[in-house]
């Protein structure tokens, strides 16, 4: 097969389907569902912590927040290794 006829049959092809039930529209509900539920936690832990007591909610609420920086660095990563091939 020739470059020309590949060309031609590589955009003879039909797109497919982005219907509610993929494509962006799913992205999106699913992130926005993600962050919902990972800042809900937070703010329950955070809420948590810092009842206990003034100095050592600090002290836990430091390493709350670190550990909730150091998950938003590796996530890009993480995306790119899990993501769909």
């Amino acid at each position: 097969m020739t470059w020309e006829e590949e060309l031609v049959a590589a955009t003879d092809r039909e797109p497919p389907e982005m219907g509610r039930g993929s494509g962006p529209f799913r992205v999106t509900i699913l992130l926005s569902s993600s962050f919902c539920l990972v800042f809900m936690a937070f703010s329950s832990a955070q809420n948590f912590q810092t009842s206990r007591s003034a100095s050592e909610g600090s002290r836990t609420l430091a390493i709350l927040y670190g550990v909730f920086t150091v998950s938003n660095l590796l996530s890009p990563p993480m995306i790119r290794v899990l993501a769909i091939k």
